[in-house]
């Protein structure tokens, strides 16, 4: 009960302490907000989940959503010189972080809203991941469809959660959906990318069919069925 009420306690200090952090700064704090959402809600959800006699699975994930907390601050101030890579490896992890939270949730009562849940989660992100590589404050490629941003994420977001709901029938462990889903959405946005820049042709399309083809199959043979 002690460990249970002192792990509460951090929780809250913790997520407190990211809202002074997050905001004391305002520079394009609605930008990245999605990002900030989705990582506090992942971290304490996983924390939470944690036995807390747990010390050092407690300390590692404190430790994998505080370095990612800190890469957000510093694609959000600016701190990065080059702040396209420091965040497409924040939005690959934060879906990694939702998508195991996801499948190794107990969905037998609540499966429709964790289901509408991630969807939300999904569609904010690539809403975000849009309107980053295409905003103009940040400098980076500007197109019309920055102005569609929020139809194009819906339709990626629902492309995306049929192929979760595929996923999730499947008798796979949760690392394997997890990761089989990472790869998708990042098949997905470099997709995206080439579609909204124009550069868009059938062997970038056959390349990456091919790829999550064989990539896909890799994780279905290793992975342990669990019926």
């Amino acid at each position: 009960m002690y460990g249970s009420r002192a792990l509460g306690v951090w929780l809250i200090l913790c997520a407190l302490a990211s809202l002074y952090l997050y905001f004391r700064e305002r520079v394009h704090s609605r930008l990245f907000l999605s990002s900030y959402i989705v990582l506090l809600a992942a971290s304490l959800l996983s924390i939470h989940r944690i036995n807390p006699a747990s010390a050092p699975l407690l300390f590692a994930a404190s430790l994998y959503f505080g370095i990612l907390f800190f890469i957000l601050l510093g694609v959000k101030n600016l701190i990065f010189i080059h702040r396209t890579l420091p965040y497409y490896f924040l939005q690959t992890f934060l879906f990694a972080s939702v998508f195991m939270l996801f499948f190794n949730s107990d969905k037998s009562d609540s499966f429709i809203i964790t289901y509408f849940l991630l969807g939300a989660a999904a569609f904010f992100l690539l809403r975000e991941f849009i309107e980053f590589n295409f905003a103009p404050a940040l400098g980076l490629l500007q197109t019309p469809i920055a102005i569609k941003g929020g139809i194009t994420a819906f339709v990626f977001a629902f492309l995306l959660m049929e192929l979760v709901w595929v996923v999730a029938l499947l008798p796979l462990g949760f690392l394997n959906a997890a990761s089989f889903m990472v790869l998708a959405i990042l098949l997905l946005e470099d997709l995206l990318l080439h579609a909204s820049g124009g550069t868009l042709t059938r062997p970038i399309i056959l390349r990456n069919a091919t790829f999550f083809l064989c990539i896909g199959l890799v994780i279905f043979v290793f992975s342990k069925w669990i019926p």
